[in-house]
């Protein structure tokens, strides 16, 4: 059981709960009262929302005209600007540019030395560092360690670390096993194309023999008729 005592504003989805067929003014009100504050709280500080949103005249416009950071920047504004005690922050100190971010930055200091207390969810552990004294180290729902922030900050950092140099490995490990499948099927199939080219390379080696043959044969039967010729013409001289 989680035991608090103040307000708490979510600095979490900013803009949650806003109507964007509404004006800028209008969300101030419909916004500051989800996060439980009353008109008259609101109209004590609705020209400071304005003038941090740095919004002006475009809060008589509807959000469906605003952009994502116009939105982000008014329920920035808006979470920060009432009374809390406590802060629950998911990375989304990031919104709007970088004069914008400063302003953001400069705001959490200021109310971090007023007394409020931040619940940070965030994997920048500067940021961490900055704005906490204790962390907390949650993975898949099990407590890995909770103690001063520089030493738990230290130990999520390490097993990153380790995690990431396992995948470099990992990652080697499977590019190598991909080269040498690669290979191996290159070679099986060189052997495919060698075991393809044997009994064409045969057949072309008993042409010749063939050839051969015929050419032999066909001079032995040009000899013998060039020689019938001469035989009968000493026949007929032996007669004589």
């Amino acid at each position: 059981m989680v035991r608090t005592h103040g307000v708490i504003a979510p600095l979490l989805n900013l803009g949650a709960g806003f109507d964007y067929e509404a004006t800028g003014k209008e969300n101030v009100y419909l916004n500051g009262a989800i996060l439980g504050y009353s008109k008259r709280e609101l109209e004590r500080k609705y020209e400071e929302i304005v003038e941090f949103s740095e919004l002006g005249h475009q809060m008589h416009i509807p959000l469906k005209n605003y952009s994502s950071g116009m939105v982000a920047r008014l329920g920035f504004a808006i979470a920060i600007a009432v009374e809390s005690s406590i802060l629950l922050v998911d990375e989304i100190l990031s919104v709007g540019d970088e004069n914008f971010r400063r302003k953001c930055a400069r705001k959490i200091d200021e109310l971090r030395q007023k007394g409020v207390s931040f619940v940070i969810v965030s994997h920048n552990m500067d940021q961490v560092k900055k704005l906490c004294q204790k962390a907390l180290w949650i993975e898949n729902a099990h407590v890995r360690g909770y103690g001063e922030v520089n030493e738990i900050c230290a130990q999520y950092e390490a097993y990153c670390a380790e995690i990431k140099k396992a995948q470099a490995e990992e990652e080697k490990r499977k590019a190598e096993e991909a080269k040498r499948l690669a290979e191996e099927a290159e070679a099986k199939e060189k052997e495919l194309e060698a075991e393809k080219k044997e009994p064409l390379a045969e057949e072309a080696n008993d042409q010749p023999a063939d050839s051969s043959a015929k050419v032999t044969e066909e001079a032995s039967l040009q000899e013998s008729s060039q020689d019938a010729p001469a035989k009968a013409d000493s026949d007929n001289k032996a007669e004589a």
